[in-house]
C-alpha cells in the first residue's frame, strides 16, 4: 500500500464518519461544536493536533501532481495552516464555525458534500 493509498482511505473513513454525524445526528454535533468553540484549552489543542498532522502530511505525502494524490497534499497544507491559526489567532476561525452551526441546511449540504469526499477517497484507497 502506498503513502498516497494509505493517507486516502485514513481520509475517506475519518471524513466518511464525520459526515454521517452531520447528517445523523446533526443537533448533536452542533451541541457538541458550540461547547467546543467555546473551550479556549481544546482549541489551543486542535490546533497543535492540527499542524502536528498537516506538518507530517506535508513531509511524508508532498505530492504535486495533477491528480487526486494532490487533495492529499491539500489537505496536509491546509491542515498545517489551520493549526497556526488556531494557535495564534483563533478568532476569525471561531467566528467561522458558529456562523456555519446557525445554518442548519447548510450543515446538512457539508454533510452530504462530506460523504461524497469520503467515498471518493476510499474508492481511491480501493481500486
Amino acid at each position: 500500500m502506498t503513502s498516497s493509498t494509505y493517507l486516502a482511505l485514513l481520509f475517506g473513513i475519518y471524513i466518511l464518519a464525520v459526515s454521517i454525524s452531520m447528517i445523523a445526528n446533526q443537533k448533536r454535533l452542533v451541541g457538541v461544536m458550540e461547547g467546543f468553540v467555546e473551550s479556549a484549552p481544546l482549541i489551543f489543542l486542535t490546533g497543535i493536533l492540527a499542524l502536528l498532522g498537516g506538518v507530517s502530511i506535508i513531509c511524508f505525502h508532498n505530492i504535486w501532481t495533477a491528480d487526486w494524490r494532490l487533495l492529499i497534499t491539500l489537505f496536509g497544507w491546509i491542515a498545517a495552516i489551520e493549526g497556526i491559526l488556531l494557535i495564534t489567532i483563533p478568532e476569525p476561525l471561531i467566528r467561522f464555525a458558529k456562523s456555519i452551526l446557525r445554518k442548519p441546511t447548510l450543515m446538512s449540504a457539508l454533510g452530504f458534500a462530506y460523504l461524497a469526499l469520503g467515498a471518493f477517497f476510499i474508492s481511491r484507497a480501493a481500486f
